[in-house]
């Protein structure tokens, strides 16, 4: 029997983005937990707690910038899996390969040792306590890096969503550091349909950065990594092709 999922939602907001956070709060049906200029650590950790006695087994964080694709609500509590689940991937050397794997392979979800991004991210209950704890020992201003280290420790990947169920407002969106924030996620769209009870594809090294092998004109080879110096050297150089094993593997990561 599949365990019961039910998600409490709340907003992490800055006051000089209230309109964009009140208006999803309607659209959550959630509360707002207000930076009160403590550090984006301290409104991240309130948010967090507020999940605790909420009466659900996991906990959504959303950023006051992110735009929820239709029918989110609703899908929620399907997105079961055990530790985090974001619901935004944005661009990185690990994550766009991972969501270009996904989308050539029909898969639903990508697994990776790592909150990369933190827009929406999803937890369970249990959690919420003990992470807050070893935040607050973690030196680092990011509210996503402090997630990344307490489930790294815990040996726990974070389950990516494909397409993002959110998206991040990268026009017109001034970040809160200064300078325009042009983030925006690899492929966004509704997961309404989606078979969410589907495995994900591990986002590891070989996934993102696969051994593909040139040839000279002489029968010479060379096995590199994808999307490294030398490899990129070697595609600018006329003397060396790739075979077409490593052409078709290519072709699939630039899809």
């Amino acid at each position: 029997m599949v365990p019961t999922v039910t998600v409490s939602v709340v907003i992490m907001a800055h006051p000089k983005r209230r309109g964009w956070a009140e208006g999803l709060a309607e659209q959550m049906s959630c509360g707002i937990i207000w930076d009160e200029g403590r550090g984006m650590w301290d409104t991240g950790r309130r948010a967090l707690l507020a999940g605790v006695d909420a009466g659900g087994t996991h906990h959504l964080v959303m950023q006051d910038d992110t735009i929820p694709s239709d029918g989110l609500t609703g899908l929620l509590n399907t997105l079961r899996r055990p530790g985090p689940v974001s619901l935004y991937a944005g661009a990185s050397q690990h994550t766009t390969p991972a969501v270009a794997a996904c989308a050539a392979r029909g898969v639903p979800w990508f697994r990776y040792s790592g909150l990369v991004w933190g827009p929406a991210v999803m937890q369970p209950v249990e959690h919420l306590e003990p992470l807050v704890e070893h935040g607050d020992i973690i030196s680092s201003r990011s509210y996503d890096q402090r997630l990344t280290a307490y489930w790294r420790r815990q040996k726990v990947a974070c389950w990516y969503t494909v397409p993002s169920l959110v998206e991040h407002r990268h026009s017109g969106n001034p970040s809160l550091k200064g300078g325009p924030d042009g983030r925006h996620a690899i492929l966004y769209g509704s997961g309404v349909g989606v078979d969410w009870d589907t495995d994900a594809v591990v986002a590891d090294r070989d996934l993102w950065s696969p051994l593909v092998t040139f040839a000279d004109a002489h029968s010479r080879t060379r096995r590199v990594r994808y999307g490294t110096a030398i490899y990129r050297r070697l595609l600018a150089n006329r003397t060396f092709t790739l075979d077409d094993q490593s052409a078709a593997v290519v072709a699939q990561l630039t899809v």
